[in-house]
């Protein structure tokens, strides 16, 4: 007997979908901080950094956070079967994601206080710090973008492409440089160990942030609304 066919799900059905699944995997990243926090901050989480004390934590939360990016990865392939939309379903989940984490924390544990709260956000390939308001942001710029040009015809310009990636290098580079410094500053990389590494890292805690590295990266990200170099109309 032949199977019935199952038809393929609507743009809109299947955003509804990445809606729900990106609001999930948020709880569920928040989830896994509330216990690490229970754990290794009892009184409130602060800088410096106590978990990256267990090492065995510490990698494990790096694998984490890379089965995190393949999973978003996958969601998006799955989703469809142009570049297009997978790269702005990629962005899309991610924004909601990161949003609702922030949303479920606050709920559960009524962090952050405000939005000038340092966290840390990332540790590959090394430790990501920033305040929340800027994760928040990007996160915004993630979601707006990505809708506006689901409704859009048209693939994306490679120079719109090329500009907003530079971005994320700028943005990824304000949320690293201060921990970098800090490692140099140090003298981390003319002997990195496991265990000089362990020593300094326990006497990290944030600088200023720099908005004036932040700031042009969110510029060039944001050029994605515009139409810059020549766009190739969708084949019919």
């Amino acid at each position: 007997m032949k199977a019935d066919h199952i038809p393929d799900k609507g743009p809109g059905e299947k955003l509804l979908f990445i809606f729900l699944l990106s609001v999930a995997f948020g709880f569920l990243e928040a989830a896994t901080v509330i216990y690490l926090r229970s754990m290794y901050y009892p009184g409130g989480f602060s800088f410096p950094l106590n978990s990256f004390l267990d090492l065995h934590i510490y990698f494990v939360e790096i694998l984490r956070e890379a089965a995190t990016m393949l999973i978003i990865f996958s969601a998006a392939a799955l989703c469809w079967k142009d570049l297009k939309r997978r790269f702005l379903t990629f962005f899309l989940i991610f924004g909601i994601w990161d949003i609702f984490y922030y949303v479920f924390l606050k709920i559960f544990l009524d962090w952050p206080a405000v939005m000038s709260e340092f966290d840390v956000l990332f540790l590959i390939p090394i430790t990501w710090t920033g305040p929340v308001w800027a994760p928040v942001c990007v996160s915004v710029i993630f979601i707006a973008s990505a809708l506006f040009h689901f409704k859009r015809p048209g693939k994306i310009s490679i120079l719109n492409y090329g500009l907003f990636l530079g971005g994320l290098f700028l943005i990824y580079f304000s949320f690293t440089i201060d921990y970098y410094a800090f490692l140099r500053a140090h003298d981390f990389f003319s002997n990195p160990t496991v265990a000089f590494g362990r020593q300094i890292v326990s006497a990290y805690v944030p600088g200023r942030f720099p908005v004036e590295i932040f700031i042009p990266g969110t510029v060039l990200v944001l050029t994605i609304f515009f139409d810059l170099g020549k766009r190739k109309p969708r084949a019919q």
